[in-house]
Protein backbone atom coordinates (compact mmCIF):
# COMPACT_ATOMS: atom_id res chain seq x y z
CA UNK A 1 0.00 0.00 0.00
CA UNK A 2 3.12 2.51 0.82
CA UNK A 3 6.56 2.34 0.01
CA UNK A 4 8.93 5.47 1.93
CA UNK A 5 12.07 5.89 4.31
CA UNK A 6 14.60 5.21 1.50
CA UNK A 7 17.98 4.96 2.51
CA UNK A 8 20.37 4.90 -0.44
CA UNK A 9 24.55 4.32 -0.26
CA UNK A 10 26.82 3.92 -2.53
CA UNK A 11 29.13 1.13 -2.01
CA UNK A 12 32.59 1.88 -3.13
CA UNK A 13 33.92 -1.44 -2.29
CA UNK A 14 31.26 -3.15 -4.63
CA UNK A 15 30.90 -0.34 -6.73
CA UNK A 16 27.01 -0.96 -6.46
CA UNK A 17 24.38 1.48 -4.61
CA UNK A 18 22.16 -0.29 -2.48
CA UNK A 19 18.36 1.27 -1.03
CA UNK A 20 16.72 0.16 1.90
CA UNK A 21 13.07 1.23 2.14
CA UNK A 22 9.96 0.63 3.91
CA UNK A 23 6.97 -1.32 2.64
CA UNK A 24 3.62 -0.52 4.44
CA UNK A 25 0.48 -3.31 4.44
CA UNK A 26 -2.63 -1.06 5.95
CA UNK A 27 -4.78 -3.94 6.40
CA UNK A 28 -2.38 -6.38 7.96
CA UNK A 29 -1.21 -3.40 9.81
CA UNK A 30 -4.80 -2.81 11.64
CA UNK A 31 -4.94 -6.69 12.23
CA UNK A 32 -1.76 -6.74 13.99
CA UNK A 33 -1.66 -3.62 16.06
CA UNK A 34 -5.56 -4.10 16.54
CA UNK A 35 -5.41 0.24 17.52
CA UNK A 36 -8.44 1.26 15.00
CA UNK A 37 -10.54 -1.64 15.07
CA UNK A 38 -11.63 -1.38 18.98
CA UNK A 39 -10.96 -5.24 19.55
CA UNK A 40 -9.81 -6.87 22.48
CA UNK A 41 -5.65 -7.37 23.16
CA UNK A 42 -6.22 -11.27 22.60
CA UNK A 43 -7.89 -10.35 19.55
CA UNK A 44 -4.80 -8.11 18.26
CA UNK A 45 -2.34 -11.13 19.64
CA UNK A 46 -4.37 -13.62 17.44
CA UNK A 47 -4.85 -11.87 14.12
CA UNK A 48 -0.90 -11.23 14.76
CA UNK A 49 -0.70 -15.04 14.65
CA UNK A 50 -2.59 -15.61 11.76
CA UNK A 51 -0.89 -12.17 9.93
CA UNK A 52 2.82 -14.14 10.17
CA UNK A 53 1.69 -17.37 9.07
CA UNK A 54 0.41 -16.25 6.36
CA UNK A 55 3.32 -14.04 5.81
CA UNK A 56 1.61 -11.01 5.72
CA UNK A 57 3.91 -8.57 7.57
CA UNK A 58 2.53 -4.91 8.39
CA UNK A 59 5.75 -3.16 7.52
CA UNK A 60 8.94 -4.28 6.26
CA UNK A 61 12.20 -3.49 4.04
CA UNK A 62 12.56 -3.59 0.87
CA UNK A 63 16.33 -4.01 -1.14
CA UNK A 64 17.44 -3.19 -4.36
CA UNK A 65 20.37 -2.61 -6.02
CA UNK A 66 21.62 -0.09 -8.70
CA UNK A 67 24.97 1.06 -10.96
CA UNK A 68 24.54 3.90 -11.73
CA UNK A 69 21.93 5.09 -8.77
CA UNK A 70 18.81 5.98 -11.76
CA UNK A 71 17.96 2.30 -12.61
CA UNK A 72 17.12 -0.22 -10.26
CA UNK A 73 16.96 -3.74 -9.45
CA UNK A 74 14.79 -6.18 -6.72
CA UNK A 75 16.90 -9.45 -6.04
CA UNK A 76 14.82 -12.45 -5.78
CA UNK A 77 15.89 -13.27 -1.99
CA UNK A 78 15.09 -16.64 -0.37
CA UNK A 79 14.33 -15.17 2.98
CA UNK A 80 10.43 -13.76 3.56
CA UNK A 81 7.86 -15.34 1.63
CA UNK A 82 5.09 -12.76 0.97
CA UNK A 83 1.55 -13.76 0.26
CA UNK A 84 2.19 -16.26 -2.59
CA UNK A 85 5.28 -15.56 -3.22
CA UNK A 86 7.94 -17.70 -1.79
CA UNK A 87 11.27 -15.50 -3.35
CA UNK A 88 11.03 -11.75 -2.37
CA UNK A 89 13.16 -8.49 -2.14
CA UNK A 90 12.38 -8.13 1.13
CA UNK A 91 15.48 -8.11 2.97
CA UNK A 92 14.02 -7.61 6.77
CA UNK A 93 10.73 -8.07 8.88
CA UNK A 94 12.40 -7.78 12.44
CA UNK A 95 9.02 -9.32 14.94
CA UNK A 96 6.82 -8.13 11.51
CA UNK A 97 6.81 -4.61 11.35
CA UNK A 98 10.03 -3.22 10.75
CA UNK A 99 9.73 -0.01 9.63
CA UNK A 100 11.48 3.81 10.34
CA UNK A 101 15.07 3.05 9.38
CA UNK A 102 18.24 4.20 9.17
CA UNK A 103 20.67 2.92 7.66
CA UNK A 104 24.33 3.37 7.48
CA UNK A 105 27.54 1.88 6.46
CA UNK A 106 29.74 1.11 9.86
CA UNK A 107 32.82 3.33 10.44
CA UNK A 108 33.87 0.14 11.92
CA UNK A 109 34.96 -2.51 9.42
CA UNK A 110 37.05 -4.68 11.87
CA UNK A 111 34.23 -6.95 11.83
CA UNK A 112 33.36 -7.68 8.41
CA UNK A 113 29.33 -9.52 9.94
CA UNK A 114 28.71 -5.14 10.91
CA UNK A 115 29.78 -3.70 7.81
CA UNK A 116 26.06 -2.46 7.81
CA UNK A 117 24.08 -1.21 10.64
CA UNK A 118 20.36 -0.32 10.64
CA UNK A 119 18.11 1.69 13.51
CA UNK A 120 14.26 0.60 13.22
CA UNK A 121 11.39 1.34 14.96
CA UNK A 122 9.43 -2.28 15.50
CA UNK A 123 6.62 -3.83 17.76
CA UNK A 124 7.89 -6.35 20.34
CA UNK A 125 5.62 -8.48 22.97
CA UNK A 126 6.96 -8.20 26.54
CA UNK A 127 5.08 -9.68 29.62
CA UNK A 128 2.42 -10.29 27.30
CA UNK A 129 2.18 -6.53 25.94
CA UNK A 130 2.86 -5.16 22.60
CA UNK A 131 5.50 -2.42 22.81
CA UNK A 132 6.58 -0.07 19.88
CA UNK A 133 10.29 -0.11 20.58
CA UNK A 134 13.92 1.19 18.53
CA UNK A 135 15.98 -1.74 17.70
CA UNK A 136 19.63 -1.99 16.45
CA UNK A 137 20.01 -4.66 13.77
CA UNK A 138 23.80 -5.56 11.09
CA UNK A 139 24.49 -7.01 8.11
CA UNK A 140 27.31 -8.15 6.36
CA UNK A 141 25.22 -6.99 2.87
CA UNK A 142 23.40 -4.80 3.50
CA UNK A 143 20.47 -8.40 3.06
CA UNK A 144 21.00 -10.79 6.07
CA UNK A 145 20.28 -8.96 8.87
CA UNK A 146 20.52 -9.44 12.56
CA UNK A 147 19.21 -8.34 16.10
CA UNK A 148 21.83 -7.13 18.32
CA UNK A 149 20.33 -8.61 21.06
CA UNK A 150 23.10 -6.57 23.60
CA UNK A 151 22.20 -2.67 22.18
CA UNK A 152 18.30 -3.49 21.54
CA UNK A 153 16.01 -2.15 22.08
CA UNK A 154 18.10 1.05 22.58
CA UNK A 155 15.29 3.10 24.11
CA UNK A 156 13.75 1.33 27.27
CA UNK A 157 10.36 -0.57 26.45
CA UNK A 158 8.10 0.70 29.15
CA UNK A 159 5.88 2.58 26.95
CA UNK A 160 5.86 2.66 23.26
CA UNK A 161 7.99 4.80 21.34
CA UNK A 162 6.13 7.76 19.41
CA UNK A 163 6.17 7.82 15.46
CA UNK A 164 8.55 9.61 13.45
CA UNK A 165 12.43 9.02 12.29
CA UNK A 166 15.36 7.82 14.19
CA UNK A 167 18.66 9.01 12.59
CA UNK A 168 21.75 8.40 14.46
CA UNK A 169 24.85 9.66 13.84
CA UNK A 170 28.31 9.05 15.33
CA UNK A 171 29.98 12.78 16.35
CA UNK A 172 33.88 12.41 16.12
CA UNK A 173 34.47 16.06 17.75
CA UNK A 174 32.78 14.86 20.99
CA UNK A 175 33.13 11.33 20.78
CA UNK A 176 29.81 10.25 21.35
CA UNK A 177 26.52 9.13 19.50
CA UNK A 178 23.36 11.85 18.81
CA UNK A 179 20.24 10.62 17.92
CA UNK A 180 17.93 12.76 16.06
CA UNK A 181 13.67 11.76 17.75
CA UNK A 182 10.75 13.24 18.56
CA UNK A 183 10.58 13.61 22.14
CA UNK A 184 8.30 11.34 24.06
CA UNK A 185 4.56 13.76 24.13
CA UNK A 186 2.05 11.27 25.58
CA UNK A 187 1.78 13.44 28.79
CA UNK A 188 1.67 16.84 27.15
CA UNK A 189 -1.97 18.74 26.77
CA UNK A 190 -3.12 18.62 23.48
CA UNK A 191 -5.32 21.44 22.45
CA UNK A 192 -7.50 20.68 19.10
CA UNK A 193 -7.90 23.79 17.90
CA UNK A 194 -6.58 27.03 17.54
CA UNK A 195 -3.21 28.68 16.78
CA UNK A 196 -1.20 27.42 19.74
CA UNK A 197 1.80 25.82 19.21
CA UNK A 198 1.40 23.23 21.34
CA UNK A 199 -1.71 21.97 19.99
CA UNK A 200 0.50 18.61 18.61
CA UNK A 201 3.78 18.23 20.40
CA UNK A 202 4.85 15.11 18.22
CA UNK A 203 5.44 17.44 15.89
CA UNK A 204 8.65 18.76 17.61
CA UNK A 205 12.07 17.40 17.13
CA UNK A 206 15.06 17.02 19.54
CA UNK A 207 18.06 15.10 20.20
CA UNK A 208 19.23 12.54 22.20
CA UNK A 209 22.94 12.02 23.23
CA UNK A 210 25.17 9.03 24.12
CA UNK A 211 28.65 7.73 24.56
CA UNK A 212 27.62 4.09 22.99
CA UNK A 213 24.71 2.72 20.43
CA UNK A 214 23.42 1.10 23.13
CA UNK A 215 21.06 1.86 25.77
CA UNK A 216 21.66 4.85 28.06
CA UNK A 217 20.42 7.60 25.74
CA UNK A 218 20.04 11.12 27.31
CA UNK A 219 16.57 12.68 27.69
CA UNK A 220 15.95 14.48 24.05
CA UNK A 221 16.49 18.08 24.01
CA UNK A 222 14.12 20.22 21.89
CA UNK A 223 15.57 21.35 18.89
CA UNK A 224 12.74 22.46 16.72
CA UNK A 225 9.08 23.87 17.56
CA UNK A 226 6.94 24.34 14.02
CA UNK A 227 6.47 28.26 13.54
CA UNK A 228 2.99 28.38 12.54
CA UNK A 229 2.47 31.81 11.21
CA UNK A 230 5.46 31.26 9.30
CA UNK A 231 5.73 27.57 7.98
CA UNK A 232 4.12 24.30 8.36
CA UNK A 233 2.43 23.48 11.39
CA UNK A 234 3.85 19.40 11.78
CA UNK A 235 7.45 18.86 11.65
CA UNK A 236 6.55 15.22 10.49
CA UNK A 237 10.30 14.00 9.77
CA UNK A 238 13.95 14.51 10.10
CA UNK A 239 16.97 13.27 7.97
CA UNK A 240 20.58 14.31 8.97
CA UNK A 241 23.86 14.04 7.27
CA UNK A 242 27.56 15.20 7.95
CA UNK A 243 28.50 17.83 5.22
CA UNK A 244 31.78 18.54 5.86
CA UNK A 245 32.44 20.14 9.60
CA UNK A 246 28.69 20.48 9.89
CA UNK A 247 25.33 18.72 9.63
CA UNK A 248 22.46 19.10 7.78
CA UNK A 249 18.44 18.39 7.77
CA UNK A 250 16.16 17.53 5.64
CA UNK A 251 13.09 18.22 7.39
CA UNK A 252 9.53 17.06 6.78
CA UNK A 253 6.93 19.87 7.43
CA UNK A 254 3.54 19.20 7.38
CA UNK A 255 0.45 21.23 7.47
CA UNK A 256 -3.07 19.92 9.13
CA UNK A 257 -4.60 22.99 7.87
CA UNK A 258 -4.53 21.78 4.08
CA UNK A 259 -5.22 17.69 4.72
CA UNK A 260 -1.58 17.24 5.66
CA UNK A 261 0.24 18.22 2.49
CA UNK A 262 3.98 17.99 3.13
CA UNK A 263 7.52 19.25 1.67
CA UNK A 264 10.94 19.17 2.56
CA UNK A 265 13.00 22.01 4.11
CA UNK A 266 16.51 22.89 5.38
CA UNK A 267 18.53 23.62 8.15
CA UNK A 268 22.19 23.05 8.97
CA UNK A 269 24.18 22.85 12.24
CA UNK A 270 27.99 23.05 13.54
CA UNK A 271 27.53 20.52 16.13
CA UNK A 272 24.25 18.75 16.12
CA UNK A 273 22.48 20.56 19.03
CA UNK A 274 22.04 24.15 17.48
CA UNK A 275 20.32 24.84 14.54
CA UNK A 276 19.81 27.59 11.47
CA UNK A 277 16.63 27.16 9.99
CA UNK A 278 14.86 29.33 6.71
CA UNK A 279 11.40 29.22 6.83
CA UNK A 280 10.86 32.07 4.09
CA UNK A 281 12.99 30.30 1.72
CA UNK A 282 11.05 27.91 -0.61
CA UNK A 283 11.33 24.23 0.27
CA UNK A 284 14.04 21.94 -0.71
CA UNK A 285 12.30 19.51 -2.24
CA UNK A 286 8.37 21.01 -3.02
CA UNK A 287 5.21 19.15 -3.59
CA UNK A 288 4.93 18.27 -7.67
CA UNK A 289 2.42 19.61 -9.85
CA UNK A 290 -0.96 18.54 -9.43
CA UNK A 291 -2.46 15.53 -10.85
CA UNK A 292 1.69 14.11 -10.47
CA UNK A 293 2.99 11.19 -8.07
CA UNK A 294 4.21 13.10 -5.67
CA UNK A 295 1.66 16.32 -5.61
CA UNK A 296 0.94 15.41 -1.79
CA UNK A 297 3.80 14.99 -0.37
CA UNK A 298 7.36 15.09 -0.51
CA UNK A 299 9.20 13.15 2.91
CA UNK A 300 12.49 13.91 3.84
CA UNK A 301 15.69 12.39 2.08
CA UNK A 302 18.71 10.17 2.22
CA UNK A 303 21.91 12.12 0.00
CA UNK A 304 24.69 10.78 -2.27
CA UNK A 305 27.13 12.61 -3.39
CA UNK A 306 28.91 11.39 -6.69
CA UNK A 307 31.35 13.42 -8.97
CA UNK A 308 29.90 17.18 -9.19
CA UNK A 309 26.28 16.19 -8.47
CA UNK A 310 24.86 15.22 -5.08
CA UNK A 311 21.87 12.87 -5.50
CA UNK A 312 18.41 13.30 -2.82
CA UNK A 313 16.66 10.33 -2.30
CA UNK A 314 13.09 10.92 -1.11
CA UNK A 315 9.84 9.63 -1.03
CA UNK A 316 6.84 11.27 -2.43
CA UNK A 317 2.85 10.63 -2.52
CA UNK A 318 -0.01 12.23 -4.78
CA UNK A 319 -2.38 12.91 -1.59
CA UNK A 320 -1.84 14.45 1.35
CA UNK A 321 -1.17 12.30 4.58
CA UNK A 322 -5.17 13.29 5.91
CA UNK A 323 -6.62 11.74 2.66
CA UNK A 324 -6.77 8.00 2.61
CA UNK A 325 -8.73 7.09 -0.81
CA UNK A 326 -6.76 6.95 -3.68
CA UNK A 327 -3.19 7.06 -1.78
CA UNK A 328 -0.54 6.20 -3.67
CA UNK A 329 3.46 6.47 -2.85
CA UNK A 330 6.58 6.40 -4.66
CA UNK A 331 10.43 6.50 -4.30
CA UNK A 332 12.10 9.71 -6.42
CA UNK A 333 15.25 11.52 -7.07
CA UNK A 334 16.03 15.27 -7.13
CA UNK A 335 19.83 16.39 -7.65
CA UNK A 336 21.78 19.52 -6.97
CA UNK A 337 25.19 20.58 -7.42
CA UNK A 338 27.91 19.45 -4.48
CA UNK A 339 27.80 20.76 -1.37
CA UNK A 340 25.29 23.92 -2.18
CA UNK A 341 23.12 23.88 0.71
CA UNK A 342 22.69 27.51 1.60
CA UNK A 343 24.94 30.10 -0.03
CA UNK A 344 25.72 33.44 0.51
CA UNK A 345 24.56 36.06 -2.51
CA UNK A 346 25.07 39.52 -3.86
CA UNK A 347 23.49 41.60 -6.55
CA UNK A 348 25.41 43.74 -8.82
CA UNK A 349 26.01 46.46 -5.94
CA UNK A 350 28.19 43.98 -4.09
CA UNK A 351 28.38 42.99 -0.23
CA UNK A 352 30.98 41.81 2.51
CA UNK A 353 30.91 38.79 4.55
CA UNK A 354 33.02 37.91 7.84
CA UNK A 355 33.75 34.16 8.68
CA UNK A 356 33.77 33.69 12.53
CA UNK A 357 37.84 33.02 13.46
CA UNK A 358 39.37 30.00 11.78
CA UNK A 359 42.32 28.02 12.32
CA UNK A 360 44.25 27.48 9.09
CA UNK A 361 44.10 23.50 8.44
CA UNK A 362 45.73 23.13 4.83
CA UNK A 363 48.12 23.88 2.39
CA UNK A 364 45.31 26.28 0.53
CA UNK A 365 41.77 26.88 0.45
CA UNK A 366 39.29 26.18 -1.80
CA UNK A 367 35.90 27.61 -2.88
CA UNK A 368 32.44 26.90 -3.94
CA UNK A 369 30.50 29.51 -6.01
CA UNK A 370 29.18 31.01 -8.93
CA UNK A 371 29.10 34.12 -10.43
CA UNK A 372 25.13 34.79 -11.76
CA UNK A 373 24.14 36.19 -14.56
CA UNK A 374 22.55 39.74 -15.13
CA UNK A 375 19.42 39.72 -17.50
CA UNK A 376 20.24 41.20 -20.72
CA UNK A 377 23.90 42.05 -20.43
CA UNK A 378 25.63 39.35 -22.39
CA UNK A 379 28.96 37.79 -20.35
CA UNK A 380 32.50 38.84 -20.99
CA UNK A 381 34.30 35.89 -21.99
CA UNK A 382 32.47 33.58 -21.88
CA UNK A 383 31.86 34.04 -17.96
CA UNK A 384 28.89 35.39 -15.40
CA UNK A 385 29.70 39.53 -14.81
CA UNK A 386 30.56 38.64 -11.04
CA UNK A 387 33.03 38.01 -8.92
CA UNK A 388 34.19 37.21 -5.20
CA UNK A 389 37.81 38.36 -3.91
CA UNK A 390 38.83 37.28 -0.58
CA UNK A 391 41.17 38.27 2.17
CA UNK A 392 42.52 37.08 5.19
CA UNK A 393 42.74 38.89 8.42
CA UNK A 394 44.28 38.63 11.38
CA UNK A 395 43.35 40.17 15.03
CA UNK A 396 46.07 42.42 16.71
CA UNK A 397 47.51 41.60 20.38
CA UNK A 398 47.54 45.43 20.71
CA UNK A 399 44.70 46.87 19.48
CA UNK A 400 42.42 43.91 19.01
CA UNK A 401 41.00 45.15 16.13
CA UNK A 402 41.19 42.65 12.72
CA UNK A 403 44.01 44.16 10.27
CA UNK A 404 44.75 41.98 6.72
CA UNK A 405 47.31 39.73 6.18
CA UNK A 406 49.99 41.47 3.80
CA UNK A 407 50.05 39.24 0.60
CA UNK A 408 46.57 38.42 1.19
CA UNK A 409 44.22 40.91 1.13
CA UNK A 410 41.23 41.96 -1.26
CA UNK A 411 43.62 44.61 -3.70
CA UNK A 412 45.89 41.44 -3.71
CA UNK A 413 43.15 38.86 -4.04
CA UNK A 414 42.59 36.99 -8.08
CA UNK A 415 38.99 37.46 -8.45
CA UNK A 416 36.81 33.67 -8.26
CA UNK A 417 34.81 34.01 -11.84
CA UNK A 418 32.27 32.00 -13.36
CA UNK A 419 31.33 28.62 -12.11
CA UNK A 420 33.93 26.11 -9.24
CA UNK A 421 33.18 23.57 -6.92
CA UNK A 422 36.74 23.24 -5.90
CA UNK A 423 38.27 26.42 -6.92
CA UNK A 424 41.78 27.70 -5.27
CA UNK A 425 42.20 30.79 -3.90
CA UNK A 426 44.96 32.52 -4.98
CA UNK A 427 46.41 36.06 -4.46
CA UNK A 428 48.67 37.48 -7.72
CA UNK A 429 48.61 33.71 -8.23
CA UNK A 430 50.09 32.79 -5.04
CA UNK A 431 47.60 30.03 -2.90
CA UNK A 432 50.11 28.69 -0.86
CA UNK A 433 48.74 29.09 3.11
CA UNK A 434 51.59 26.78 4.40
CA UNK A 435 53.38 29.81 6.55
CA UNK A 436 50.07 30.21 8.11
CA UNK A 437 48.84 26.82 8.95
CA UNK A 438 47.80 26.60 12.50
CA UNK A 439 47.41 29.78 13.27
CA UNK A 440 44.02 31.31 13.77
CA UNK A 441 42.36 34.08 11.17
CA UNK A 442 39.43 35.78 9.93
CA UNK A 443 38.29 35.34 6.16
CA UNK A 444 36.34 38.35 4.63
CA UNK A 445 34.61 38.00 0.96
CA UNK A 446 33.57 40.59 -0.89
CA UNK A 447 30.69 39.29 -3.31
CA UNK A 448 29.77 41.03 -5.94
CA UNK A 449 26.72 39.28 -7.84
CA UNK A 450 28.02 35.99 -7.33
CA UNK A 451 26.97 33.39 -4.89
CA UNK A 452 29.20 31.57 -2.21
CA UNK A 453 28.32 28.25 -0.78
CA UNK A 454 31.23 26.49 0.54
CA UNK A 455 35.23 27.38 1.36
CA UNK A 456 37.34 24.84 3.01
CA UNK A 457 41.04 24.13 3.83
CA UNK A 458 42.63 21.44 1.85
CA UNK A 459 46.22 19.96 1.50
CA UNK A 460 47.13 18.62 -1.83
CA UNK A 461 46.86 15.13 -0.51
CA UNK A 462 43.80 15.00 1.26
CA UNK A 463 40.97 17.91 1.80
CA UNK A 464 39.85 18.44 5.10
Amino acid sequence: DSINWPYVIYDEKAGVYHMWYCVGNWAAFHAMSGRWSGRSKEWAEKQTEIALQKHWYAYFIGYATSEDGIHWVKPKLDQYPYLNFSKTNIAWIGYGDASEIHVWLNDDQSDSTRRFLMVYSDNMVEKGERKRVLMLAFSPDGTHWKIDEKASPLLPPTQDIPDGSWDVLYDKKTARWLMFRRPEYKSAAIVEKGPQAVWRPNGRFGVSMNDRLGPGWSYPRLLFVPDEEVERRDIDTMHVIREGTDYVAFLGEADDRQEGVEDVHLAVSPDGLHWTRFPYLPPLIPQGEKGSWDAGQTQPCTAVTRGEWTYLYYAGANEPQQVQAGYSSGIGMARIPRGRWIGLKSNVEGGYALTRELVVSGDHLEANFQGILVPNVKAIENRPLGFIRVELLRRSDVTGTLKPIPGFTLEESDPLAGDGQETVVTWKGNADLSSLKGTPIYIRFHIVNSELWEIRFASNDQGE
